[in-house]
């Protein structure tokens, strides 16, 4: 528990609050609160993917604008037949 200070503090306040003793209790707590925080890490990760699939999906997208549709910008003219 002392690796983790975050789950034994949410795993003591919540025996606290509810009355209960903390040394028959904590490890139930723990699982519980381990497992909401693995679930949202899975979660974010999940979002994090979406969104740097979109990012670059979008700049491919500006990027191959740019070359179909820029302008003669240093190149010559063609000339007139």
């Amino acid at each position: 528990m002392d690796t983790c200070p975050f789950i034994q503090f949410c795993d003591k306040s919540r025996c606290e609050f509810a009355g209960a003793d903390y040394q028959n209790h904590r490890g139930v707590g723990s699982v519980a609160v381990g497992i909401l925080q693995w679930r949202g890490v899975k979660w974010g990760s999940t979002a994090q993917l979406l969104t740097a699939a979109m990012k670059t999906a979008a700049f491919i997208i500006v990027v191959g604008a740019c070359f179909l549709l820029g302008g003669t910008c240093g190149r010559q003219p063609r000339a007139p037949r």
